[in-house]
């Protein structure tokens, strides 16, 4: 019975023991949970900022596409009136060509041509 009350205080000191290691390991629990709050915070502003530069990269491009597209319309336009014009002459000589082959001074001309070249 004399080691009652001993035995009574070394249970008492061994469950303070755990009751502290418990406070502490809620404590360390808190802290983490903390942490990754705010890691998934900072996680979610640096993804914002880079959704925002993003979608302003993509809009230059954008812009920059369409501005190109717009430029090489306008010069293959340009080429294409060019070339239609070109085309439409030719077909105009063409033409005169058929109507003098059959005069004499075409065969003359021809000849011509052909000794100054």
């Amino acid at each position: 019975k004399t080691q009652l009350p001993q035995q009574k205080l070394q249970l008492q000191e061994a469950c303070m023991r755990k009751e502290k290691s418990a406070a502490v390991l809620e404590h360390q629990l808190l802290e983490v949970e903390e942490t990754v709050r705010q890691f998934r915070g900072a996680v979610g502003d640096q993804l914002g900022k880079m959704r925002v530069f993003l979608a302003a990269l993509e809009g230059s491009l954008d812009r920059e596409a369409e501005r190109v597209r717009s430029e090489a319309g306008v010069a293959l336009r340009r080429e294409l009136g060019s070339l239609n014009s070109y085309l439409e002459q030719l077909r105009q000589m063409e033409k005169v060509l058929e109507e003098v082959a059959d005069k004499p001074q075409t065969e003359f001309l021809m000849k011509y041509c052909l000794v100054t070249s």
